[in-house]
């Protein structure tokens, strides 16, 4: 049997391009689910954080005044917000921030829940820029982290700090809401 014959037999043979065609076209197509999978996630992770950031700051806007204790239970029910998500891995700081007459923002008072760093009493707060040239005002911070990390080590998308903020000016009085055991 010579190179032609084969070369013809070989071309006219049908049986397993399906088979060849599948392992060429599976690896592509697995790395694109995993990625949307991962895609999806990952944006599922960055608006619970956004959604818990604003309910806590929201809920401590409501409070006509404070202490610890309210602080940490309104920052246990943020943890619980972020399930079924890791909610280990949610930072989040509370603080109080007073802007005086002349619009510079100085924190009252700052409490940190799972491994977050409270602001430090009277320390400068960077204002945003809705609030920016606004005086004698009061409002409350949230800033919430969080550490994601891909299921997957795919290589799509890489692990991440993803971080929000929310600004609530509080509900009850415009000299903001006072802590009576905070730093």
């Amino acid at each position: 049997m010579g190179l032609d014959t084969l070369r013809r037999r070989f071309g006219r043979d049908k049986g397993g391009v399906a088979a060849v065609e599948f392992a060429l076209v599976a690896p592509l197509m697995l790395l694109l689910y995993l990625g949307a999978s991962e895609a999806t996630l990952a944006i599922t992770t960055s608006r619970k954080l956004k959604a818990t950031v604003n309910a806590t700051a929201d809920l401590v806007a409501q409070d006509s005044s404070t202490n610890k204790s309210e602080l940490a239970a309104e920052l246990e029910i943020a943890r619980a917000l972020m399930q079924p998500l890791d909610s280990g891995k949610v930072k989040l700081v509370v603080s109080s921030i007073l802007i005086d007459d002349k619009g510079q923002a100085k924190v009252d008072w700052s409490q940190a829940a799972n491994g977050a760093t409270a602001r430090s009493k009277n320390s400068t707060y960077p204002l945003p820029p809705p609030l920016i040239g606004q005086t004698s005002r009061a409002f409350v911070a949230v800033e919430g982290t969080y550490d994601y990390t891909p299921l997957v080590s795919t290589g799509i998308l890489p692990s991440m700090t993803m971080n929000e903020t929310a600004h609530y000016s509080p509900r009850v009085a415009n000299a903001g809401v006072p802590c009576t055991d905070c730093n």
